[in-house]
């Protein structure tokens, strides 16, 4: 039992660092820190004056969302350094995440070009502190402790956007949208689709244990009613999709013979040719989904996409100054500190709403290219892996994959602004790649 308490200390360590790294969470510290009944039990605990309390809370609760990251590093690079053995590990996972190495390595020397090289070494350190962190936990941890891991995360997320819409309104709900404890619907909708996703695979892979069973029920409620109320239709479409994939997974165990080569290059081609009359054909789907008010409920958007394919015009100008090394990592908004806006929003844009086109912006051509075959390989050693071994656990791959790679079209979630989402990359990528995996025999 004494030998569980340090593993079980580990894991709760990282679900809070990876928690953080969902959000920046403004919104709720600001909050907290002119709340009165905070304030007071500052005033209680320290004598601090009433009106240096709010600054104190600021800075204490953005200091413990930052330093949890720091600390992850800074213990993982201490145990390769002094741990027996550690420094040959550490070098043999870098060396199973290279093409993730070099693209964060591009991103760092990108500061001898770079438009804004603070901003360039800024980002770079973040960066290089998650790709580090998803590294070691890839190569620690197995695919259940994994999805253990992901489940506290989005377990704590649910649960506190719900007490944040119930107890407070002022952070959980702006207008007719919930959103939590994030900054914005957008947020907490993706999150929670993810989330949802993860819930039914938890279901799943718990086969007769009853508690694990009516946690995953209890975690899928939560997560499906905050995604319902965000109102986010992006996020739907993401959440139809895994759940696309876990059918598709079904019906591949119960009939595998038809799941050769040459079935599912005909599968390819026709999903193919559907996007493409879609895609040629989108302002009349648009006006018929405007005309059916059932659609117009659940898909009603601007045929510009909420202004982002005006957005995207711009940034594609920007581009072409500078398409093969970019303007240098995180360095580009530097041109437009207040934001971009555009006819279709009043608000101001801070970012591409599109992760290609972020990294395209920050690294060029060059930069794109790298990431594109990292995530081409990530997806083949992915689908390998649950060839290989067809218990539905090793489907989480695939599904983080599918939310990671579809989100990054309406969102800029990928290697540029880094955070969860880059950090859940990484693992799946050390996951899909590790040999210890590969070689380790989970129970169906």
């Amino acid at each position: 039992m004494a030998h569980k308490i340090p593993n079980w200390l580990g894991k709760s360590f990282f679900v809070l660092v990876i928690f953080l790294l969902t959000d920046s969470f403004r919104r709720p510290i600001n909050f907290l820190s002119h709340h009165p009944f905070i304030r007071n039990i500052v005033v209680l605990l320290t004598d601090m004056p009433l009106n240096e309390t709010g600054r104190a809370i600021r800075l204490g609760l953005r200091f413990l969302v930052s330093s949890s990251l720091d600390a992850a590093f800074w213990l993982i690079i201490l145990m390769a350094l002094f741990r027996l053995g550690g420094f040959v590990k550490f070098r043999e996972m870098l060396w199973k995440n290279m093409l993730a190495v070099v693209l964060v390595f591009f991103g760092g020397i990108s500061v001898f070009w770079s438009i804004s090289p603070e901003d360039t070494l800024n980002d770079f350190y973040l960066v290089l502190k998650i790709t580090v962190l998803g590294i070691y936990l890839s190569q620690v941890y197995s695919l259940e402790e994994i999805l253990d891991l992901l489940v506290g995360v989005f377990a704590l997320a649910s649960a506190l956007s719900i007490l944040a819409v119930w107890l407070v309104p002022e952070i959980g709900i702006s207008g007719r949208y919930w959103q939590g404890i994030y900054s914005f619907k957008n947020f907490l909708g993706r999150l929670m689709a993810f989330g949802n996703a993860i819930a039914i695979l938890y279901w799943l892979k718990s086969g007769g244990m009853v508690f694990k069973r009516i946690l995953a029920l209890v975690f899928f409620i939560l997560t499906g009613v905050l995604l319902v109320f965000s109102k986010s239709t992006t996020s739907v479409l993401l959440l139809l999709g895994m759940y696309a994939t876990l059918i598709v997974y079904g019906v591949w165990r119960k009939f595998p013979a038809y799941w050769n080569l040459r079935n599912l290059g005909v599968a390819a081609l026709v999903l193919g040719f559907i996007t493409s009359i879609i895609a040629w054909n989108w302002e009349r789907i648009y006006a018929l989904i405007v005309r059916t008010p059932a659609l117009a409920v659940l898909f009603l958007r601007s045929p510009t996409l909420s202004g982002r394919t005006e957005l995207w015009e711009i940034l594609l100008g920007w581009f072409q100054q500078r398409p093969i090394f970019g303007f240098g990592y995180g360095a580009f908004w530097s041109l437009y500190p207040d934001g971009i806006s555009n006819s279709s929003t009043p608000q101001m844009i801070r970012h591409a709403h599109n992760g290609y086109l972020e990294i395209a912006l920050g690294l060029g051509i060059v930069g794109l290219v790298i990431f594109l075959v990292a995530l081409f390989l990530a997806w083949k050693r992915a689908f390998t892996l649950l060839s290989q071994r067809r218990q539905i656990v090793f489907i989480l791959p695939i599904l983080a994959l599918i939310y990671f790679t579809l989100a990054n079209i309406t969102y800029s979630i990928a290697f540029e602004r880094p955070d969860f989402h880059w950090l859940l990359f990484i693992i799946v990528t050390g996951l899909v790649t590790s040999t210890q995996l590969r070689r380790q025999e989970i129970s169906p």
